[in-house]
């Protein structure tokens, strides 16, 4: 068996077709097809099972991709503690959601390119996990503390919420019959904001189902909707008042995590110490205090 065509297999798993693998791993349909075959030839076991518009593990598939993780995984290790470890040049990826990237981070990016002008930062907006793991990225802030996989973490800061209105309105409290409310999509039914609305308003009407913070702040700015905003966010809009009142309704915690090994190396450390104290310089602002 060779041992490259593994990333085939990890490829076509991830991606979910050929075609979409081959993309990834940038090489044509027909090359990825030829390497995926070899590797069930190889083993004498069929790996796929093929449908009209998706390819999915077989049985044995799932017990070739759990050695073919365990090997890309120590790859990826051994590869980023021999790239400038040692050296404070190269890149820094960190993922965020867009809002602490724009709200938090972005403003106190000048001073880190300053002090360490030969890292090449690279800020992904996702509310995805991407997998430090799997290194999709070197640092990972999230509001959530991380439960599982290998990671060094540390908790940056706990993060106000509340109902925000436009102040341009004739709406001063919550009520169940009042304005329709902009949310997030059904797919982010789990999140505390939503759980929040459902426990405390089940009836209330939704107007807009949204994929960001910054849509439903979009929505609040130009529309009569209400809608449960980070405080960071909605008190930098003089025309939108708090309508849940001058306390958060909920707290998230906001942790930031790197993979131990990265974390040996000096690039990393900086964009770790960076962000730590960048969150913790704004302590009152992320909870949403106000003097």
């Amino acid at each position: 068996m060779d041992w490259n065509d593994l990333r085939y297999l990890l490829a076509v798993h991830r991606c979910g077709t050929l075609s979409a693998a081959a993309k990834a791993l940038k090489v044509n349909q027909t090359t990825a097809g030829r390497r995926l075959q070899k590797l069930e030839a190889d083993l004498q076991q069929k790996l796929f099972k093929r449908s009209e518009n998706r390819m999915s593990l077989t049985e044995e598939g799932h017990i070739l991709l759990r050695a073919a993780e365990s090997i890309e995984q120590t790859a990826l290790s051994v590869e980023n503690q021999l790239k400038g470890s040692n050296a404070l040049t190269g890149p820094v990826r960190v993922t965020a959601v867009e809002s602490l990237i724009n709200q938090i981070i972005m403003p106190s990016l000048s001073e880190f390119q300053e002090t360490h002008p030969n890292i090449e930062l690279s800020l992904i907006g996702s509310s995805e996990n991407l997998g430090i793991d799997r290194f999709e990225a070197d640092i990972a802030v999230r509001l959530a503390r991380p439960e599982s996989g290998a990671m060094t973490i540390r908790k940056l800061a706990d993060i106000g919420f509340s109902v925000y209105h436009h102040r341009s309105h004739d709406v001063k409290t919550l009520a169940t019959n009042g304005p329709a409310w902009a949310v997030y999509d059904k797919i982010y039914e789990d999140l505390p904001e939503m759980k929040w609305i459902h426990t405390n308003y089940p009836n209330v009407h939704i107007g807009l189902r949204c994929p960001s913070a910054a849509s439903i702040l979009n929505a609040v700015l130009h529309t009569k909707m209400s809608g449960i905003l980070p405080c960071f966010m909605g008190d930098t809009h003089p025309d939108l008042i708090r309508l849940s009142g001058e306390k958060p309704i909920l707290y998230r915690e906001a942790w930031i995590a790197t993979h131990p090994d990265l974390y040996q190396t000096q690039r990393i450390q900086a964009g770790f110490s960076w962000l730590k104290a960048t969150f913790f310089a704004q302590q009152e602002r992320l909870r949403g205090l106000r003097s």
